[in-house]
């Protein structure tokens, strides 16, 4: 679903996520509370209805069995790896926190073409990921790291890369994200104007 206009080089492009793909459940893990999903994003030129990859959104979504009351985020993420486990921690303590959420989203990596980075593509992705899924925003606990990147990868530590993150946060700052606590994950206020 396409949704945002927005201006790079003085041409005018939709931001759109066009579907989610979902991974089935583990053998292993047949219950486990979140399910690895992936979506490609794109950028149309209105003009002439071009469609440009622009990058890859990645992360875990809880499952529609998923219990609210019940919710142990920061085992399910340790099943696929530390930075899942992290975000589920994170996300367990919110839902702890606040009583209206019924699901979670866990982004563990949103990668953008080096074109279409600094254009707050953010605030637009989240809201058609959750759309996707059937999610309302007022009621998903929505978790991320911000993490540069380089073309090769994370960016090696140094003040090069905490200069690159300084810029990262303000940028999703702006967007209406907020860091929680006062560690390195950030999330999208339940009250954000969406």
């Amino acid at each position: 679903m396409s949704d945002t206009i927005f201006t790079p080089d003085d041409e005018e492009f939709l931001v759109d996520v066009p579907s989610v793909e979902v991974e089935l459940p583990s053998d292993i893990s047949p219950h486990n509370e979140l399910r690895r999903f992936s979506a490609w994003v794109e950028m149309i030129n209105s003009f002439d209805d071009q469609v440009h990859l622009a990058g890859r959104i990645h992360g875990l979504v809880t499952t529609a069995h998923w219990d609210v009351t019940d919710h142990e985020l920061a085992f399910s993420g340790d099943q696929y790896d530390d930075d899942a486990a992290e975000l589920g921690k994170e996300a367990d303590a919110l839902l702890d926190r606040f009583d209206e959420p019924t699901a979670a989203v866990l982004m563990t990596r949103l990668t953008l073409e080096e074109k279409w980075r600094g254009y707050r593509l953010s605030k637009e992705l989240v809201p058609q990921v959750l759309e996707i899924f059937g999610l309302l925003p007022q009621q998903t606990i929505v978790v991320f790291r911000p993490e540069p990147l380089t073309p090769e990868g994370p960016m090696e530590w140094g003040p090069e890369r905490d200069a690159a993150l300084a810029r990262l946060c303000h940028a999703y700052e702006d967007q209406g994200f907020r860091r929680w606590r006062t560690g390195p994950v950030w999330w999208l206020p339940l009250d954000a104007e969406r």
